[in-house]
């Protein structure tokens, strides 16, 4: 994951790329679990994780109040669209007994 980040995007990063970034997230796996066992490297897992749990909620929150506004206006947009269509329906009929009386 990291390396297609790191190449920007490309979901086929380079060979070598891809090399260095398991070799570097391996050592460092390896150092904190001889350093400090498996709760160290538990540890650290939380602590990087953290920040993303922050950005996550308030990409949540944002998502939300803008479905929520987006539900507002399209709710509003079929009620005048219903407005509109019952307006032009009811103006035909009216139209339409008009040239009758007309005719007569």
């Amino acid at each position: 994951m990291i390396d297609s980040i790191t190449a920007g995007g490309k979901l086929d990063a380079p060979v070598g790329q891809r090399v260095f970034w398991a070799t570097t997230e391996g050592a460092v796996a390896a150092v904190l679990l001889i350093g400090g066992g498996l709760t160290a490297l538990q540890t650290a897992a939380i602590t990087t994780g953290l920040p993303f749990l922050v950005i996550l909620v308030i990409m949540c929150y944002s998502l939300q109040k803008g479905l929520q506004q987006e539900y507002a206006r399209l709710s509003q947009f079929d009620k005048d669209l219903d407005r509109k269509s019952y307006e032009k329906r009811l103006s035909d009929v009216i139209m339409k007994k008009l040239e009758k009386q007309k005719k007569s």
